[in-house]
């Protein structure tokens, strides 16, 4: 993906295969279980819906679906690397302290569910300040592919983590979609 807007969540699934966001593959699994627009993907797993769970969803489109959330779930991301660091800095800085404070006390409790491959890796890489890991954790910029010693579960584990804690963010700025 080049670059992501928010605002265009009614973006139907064949205008995301033709904007090469989503493939052919990841289209069909969305017609098959009734998702029609990027509104659609969204709001699936903010139901609290994971996308495993949608029939003939496997690895490979699993991580697609992630990285879609990732890119268009209330965060404004585009591919400028100072755009992107500056998105996560504004994100986080608009947060009360109050809020802040369940933000952490939120990734701590995610990052206790991680098997302890990923949290060695995790900690190996950014220490064990829980600010300094959870902005690692979300900054679009950071491959968790890339991690020493993190095979293809252990990242889909770290991409949850992603999901789960962008997720949280975007509750706490009121854009949970949940009525």
């Amino acid at each position: 993906m080049k670059e992501t807007d928010y605002s265009q969540k009614n973006l139907t699934i064949a205008e995301l295969e033709a904007l090469g966001h989503l493939s052919a593959r990841a289209g069909n699994i969305c017609r098959r279980n009734g998702l029609g627009h990027l509104s659609d993907i969204l709001d699936f797993y903010d139901s609290g819906k994971k996308y495993i769970s949608l029939q003939h969803c496997g690895v490979k489109s699993l991580k697609e679906f992630q990285h879609l959330y990732s890119n268009y779930a209330g965060m404004h991301f585009s591919y400028d690397c100072h755009s992107l660091r500056y998105s996560v800095g504004k994100e986080l800085s608009l947060l009360t302290e109050e809020q802040r404070l369940l933000l952490q006390q939120h990734f701590i409790q995610l990052t206790r569910n991680l098997s302890g491959v990923a949290e060695t890796a995790l900690l190996r890489l950014v220490g064990d300040n829980t600010w300094t890991r959870l902005k690692y954790v979300i900054d679009p910029l950071n491959d968790l592919r890339k991690m020493p010693s993190v095979g293809k579960s252990k990242e889909a584990e770290l991409n949850n983590l992603k999901l789960e804690t962008i997720r949280f963010i975007n509750k706490l700025h009121g854009r949970d979609n949940e009525q």
